[in-house]
């Protein structure tokens, strides 16, 4: 596959590079332990071999660090470049560089959640530090397929692909070196602090909009969300919902994902014709170059391109989101669900050949295709 580069945009001193240059890593987080060793710099044609960063942060050293991983090869346009993102970083970097520090949520999150308050005491920015995500220390991970530590890659690579078109919040992956997260940089994602009114299973759903329920519905499918409840939906004043905490999406298992909208009338209607063509037009073969860049194994990209094929097909068939929220988690939590049966029958004859993607596309698209063939009471429409 040959090498990658790792870059980073620093905030408030211009265009500054971080190099790290190598082959692609084993695991996310080998790629996360990796940024520790960055050598920063604002000359981009410095090509210095990293170095670790000091227990004293220099002045000029930025304390809040973008990092963005690109492969030569992918070009993408994401959120990550916005100004919103820089000036998001900027803004946390001002209040580090005056000493007002973040706190830490309180005893309902499952991970290490801080929360930076601007000069007004309001709400700014969240940062989930890797080192603390929920199941590390003891080795036992909050859901099954997600490695304990690699989360953040895992929220930031859904971010990253999905260019915030379900309106989740702006989320990058950052370093922080400031004394209060301990000697050296601390890697996890910044996101943007959602004012909201309430969370969605504190309404009624009938309140909401069938756009939004339809962004988020096909979110949690492309990225096989394993965490979808009313309680990490937020409903802001104007009732628009906006979905956070994407750390348990893109597991290594299937038989793990469950989505509160399945219960939602919303999601028995059908999708817009924009819609339609916007998934039809899902660039999964990229998509897939950069999760492989990023350490996912092979059996997280296979589980991606299959859930990606099932939404393309059963677009074309006029399936809702309901149909394919049924097809992609366990109703009968004990019997495995649809996807769980062609992954069967599609793994021991699709070779994950990342050379010919096109063609291990298209094979995964007709193995779809024949089992929705042979079952039509997959969808409601055939009832």
């Amino acid at each position: 596959m040959g090498d990658f580069e790792i870059k980073a945009e620093i905030s408030l001193f211009g265009e500054g590079v971080a190099h790290f240059i190598g082959y692609f890593p084993e695991t996310p987080r080998q790629l996360l332990k990796s940024f520790g060793s960055y050598h920063f710099c604002t000359n981009p044609e410095c090509v210095e071999k990293p170095k670790h960063h000091s227990a004293a942060i220099p002045k000029n050293e930025p304390l809040v660090t973008l990092i963005q991983p690109s492969l030569r090869r992918l070009e993408t346009d994401n959120a990550l470049s916005s100004s919103q993102t820089l000036k998001l970083l900027t803004q946390v970097e001002q209040l580090l560089r005056t000493n007002i520090k973040p706190r830490r949520c309180g005893s309902d999150c499952t991970g290490g959640v801080w929360i930076f308050y601007d000069s007004q005491n309001k709400p700014l920015a969240v940062f989930k530090p890797c080192e603390e995500e929920a199941g590390l220390k003891s080795g036992e991970p909050a859901r099954r397929g997600i490695c304990p530590g690699e989360g953040a890659l895992h929220e930031f690579a859904v971010n990253y692909l999905s260019h915030s078109e379900s309106g989740a919040p702006i989320t990058a992956l950052v370093s922080i070196s400031h004394s209060m997260f301990g000697e050296k940089p601390t890697v996890g994602t910044l996101q943007e602090y959602i004012p909201h009114t309430c969370s969605s299973w504190d309404m009624g759903s009938s309140l909401f909009a069938t756009e939004d329920v339809h962004s988020i519905g096909l979110l949690d499918l492309r990225f096989l969300n394993t965490d979808r409840h009313g309680g990490n939906i937020l409903v802001t004043n104007s009732k628009t919902l906006v979905p956070i905490d994407h750390t348990y999406c893109l597991p290594e298992t299937l038989d793990e994902t469950w989505f509160e909208w399945l219960q939602w009338k919303q999601s028995r209607k059908p999708f817009s014709a924009a819609t339609k063509q916007r998934l039809l037009d899902l660039p999964v073969e990229q998509d897939m170059i950069f999760l492989k860049s990023c350490g996912f194994s092979s059996r997280i990209i296979f589980n991606f391109a299959l859930a990606n094929m099932i939404i393309k097909e059963g677009v074309r068939r006029d399936f809702t989101l309901f149909d394919l929220g049924k097809i992609c988690s366990r109703i009968i939590i004990d019997s495995p669900a649809p996807i769980e049966e062609i992954y069967t029958k599609a793994a021991s004859a699709c070779v994950l050949n990342f050379d010919c993607l096109f063609d291990f596309l298209a094979s995964l698209t007709e193995f779809v295709s024949e089992y929705f063939d042979a079952h039509p009471s997959l969808t409601e429409c055939a009832q």
